[in-house]
C-alpha cells in the first residue's frame, strides 16, 4: 500500500513497528507485504495480515501501529480493525479509520504509522492519512520477471 503524501513510500514494519519506507528491498521481501482481510472485529472492517508472519496483524497500541500475533480477544480484534473510507486527501484513494477509536485514522507521522485525529494542519493530516492499495510485490511473477523475489518497480527509482 503506497502513501499518498510520499508516493514511492509504502507501508511495512521494521522491528514489528509500523512504518512507511522507500526501501524496495523490504517490499521485495515479505516485510513490505500484507493481505487486507476481513476485519477481525467484523462490521464491514478490514485487517492487515502479514505475509511474512501469518496470524500477525497490524494493530494500534498507544496510538502506534505494531505487528503482533492475533490474541483472539476483543481488544486485539478491535485494535486490528479499520473502516475503509474515501481518501481524506484524495478521493480516488482510501483512508483507514480505527474501529474502536472513531475519527482516528492510520497516518504517517515522520515515517511511523500511527492512528491520529486531524490537527491544526488539516491538509497535511489528510495527505498523511491517505493511501493507494497496491498488489504485494513479494512473490509476484510476471512474464517479464519469472523470479518473484527480485521484482523491482521502475517508477520509484531515482
Amino acid at each position: 500500500m503506497l502513501s499518498a503524501d510520499n508516493p514511492c513510500y509504502f507501508i511495512c514494519y521494521q522491528g514489528f513497528i509500523g512504518k512507511i519506507t522507500k526501501d524496495e528491498s523490504i517490499q521485495a521481501n515479505k516485510a513490505g507485504s500484507f493481505k487486507m482481510v476481513k476485519g477481525l472485529a467484523g462490521d464491514n472492517t478490514v485487517s492487515f495480515e502479514s505475509l511474512e508472519y501469518p496470524g500477525y496483524f497490524l494493530r494500534h497500541q498507544n496510538f502506534q501501529l505494531k505487528l503482533q500475533q492475533a490474541q483472539g480477544d476483543d481488544l486485539f480484534n478491535q485494535d486490528a480493525s479499520f473502516k475503509v473510507v474515501k481518501g481524506l486527501g484524495n478521493s480516488t484513494m482510501v483512508s483507514f479509520e480505527s474501529y474502536n477509536y472513531p475519527m482516528h485514522f492510520i497516518s504517517n507521522n515522520n515515517f511511523n504509522l500511527v492512528i491520529a485525529q486531524p490537527g491544526a494542519d488539516i491538509q497535511t493530516f489528510k495527505n498523511n492519512a491517505t493511501f493507494r492499495p497496491t498488489v504485494a510485490l513479494y512473490g509476484f511473477k510476471s512474464p517479464t520477471n519469472p523470479n518473484p523475489n527480485s521484482r523491482t518497480r521502475g517508477r520509484c527509482r531515482n
